[in-house]
């Protein structure tokens, strides 16, 4: 009966330990990509603000500036 306790309460240990290591690796992979959502917002707003201070017709929308 003693051995049952222990095999439990090694399988609980072994299935904690596992849900920890899934629980780190996915917080890891959203810092992730919130850091490359926040990138792109990023660029997006440079972008716009260099489109809206150039003369119309002057930008260029492949190469993300101002035609001078």
């Amino acid at each position: 009966m003693m051995r049952l306790y222990i095999y439990g309460a090694v399988v609980l240990s072994l299935l904690g330990l596992s849900y920890w290591i899934y629980r780190q690796g996915g917080e890891s992979i959203r810092t992730e990509i919130e850091k490359h959502d926040t990138q792109a917002g990023n660029r997006s707003d440079d972008d716009r603000s260099r489109y809206d201070l150039c003369p119309v017709g002057k930008w260029d929308f492949g190469r993300r500036k101002c035609l001078e």
